[in-house]
């Protein structure tokens, strides 16, 4: 059986690394990988003993996707230098402190945790993608540089928390159960697109974002019961804003035909 990857050290030509197998005790024999992807997934199982500590031996790795990770194992990826992006699934916590001088651009997370925090400790983090995190209720990140969001079937996530991203761009919300009133939509000096999927969704008032979100060009809901008319009077309230409902999309009062 296998419990490390010394075979690695015979490929010198590897480019990407998938091990998978609840035997996998170590990585020993990265030093002999050049390539810039890893894939790990040792199981469900947390008692078994095993390290990702060698991950520090691939000089090259920008590239990193960890299944059940440990606790400990934010330690060992906190280690890489060149590492951009970041896939965890099957996560339990999470403390962006451990990784605050690893370069990551891309963070992908499914996870039961309750609350994100400290993301402004990766500096360099532009995108974040959550999925199916049904106990999160936050998200937390102040000075964070975060441009894009992703947050898929994250059923808890008050919206408020949200605003606490000055540089988001870009945001995609889908699956979110908790009420969300369009008259409180966070104040961002930077949002451009907001897309709402199969949220709750309400329009208690007909507000202009010209204040609170200057730049917004598009906002869009989808399957969330915002009803055409309410589309349109938003749409009339904002000028050069497209809005859409799903099935009628409007700017300055207008359908807009593509």
């Amino acid at each position: 059986r296998v419990e490390d990857v010394q075979f690695v050290r015979a490929l010198s030509g590897l480019v990407s690394l998938f091990v998978y197998g609840r035997q996998i005790r170590s990585l020993q024999g990265l030093d002999g990988f050049a390539g810039r992807w890893i894939t790990v997934d040792t199981g469900k199982g947390r008692r078994q003993k095993r390290s990702l500590a060698e991950l520090k031996q691939a000089p090259f790795l920008s590239g990193l996707k960890v299944g059940w990770p440990h606790a400990e194992d934010t330690a060992a990826i906190g280690q890489l230098r060149h590492l951009k992006k970041l896939e965890l699934y099957g996560c339990r916590d999470l403390d962006p402190t451990a990784l605050a001088f690893t370069p990551i651009e891309l963070l992908r997370v499914q996870a039961s945790f309750a609350s994100l925090e400290n993301l402004g400790k990766l500096s360099s983090l532009n995108r974040l993608a959550i999925y199916d995190c049904r106990k999160l209720e936050s998200i937390e990140g102040e000075g964070s540089s975060l441009r894009e969001l992703l947050v898929q079937g994250c059923h808890q996530l008050v919206w408020d928390s949200i605003s606490s991203f000055p540089a988001l761009r870009r945001a995609y919300l889908v699956g979110l159960k908790q009420g969300i009133d369009v008259g409180r939509l966070f104040s961002s000096q930077s949002a451009e697109y907001i897309s709402f999927q199969k949220c709750k969704v309400t329009v208690s008032k007909i507000v202009d974002f010209g204040a609170k979100l200057p730049r917004l060009r598009e906002l869009l809901f989808s399957l969330c019961g915002v009803s055409k008319q309410a589309a349109l009077e938003l749409s009339r309230r904002n000028k050069d804003v497209v809005i859409s409902n799903g099935p009628a999309t409007f700017k300055n009062g207008e359908p807009c035909l593509e």
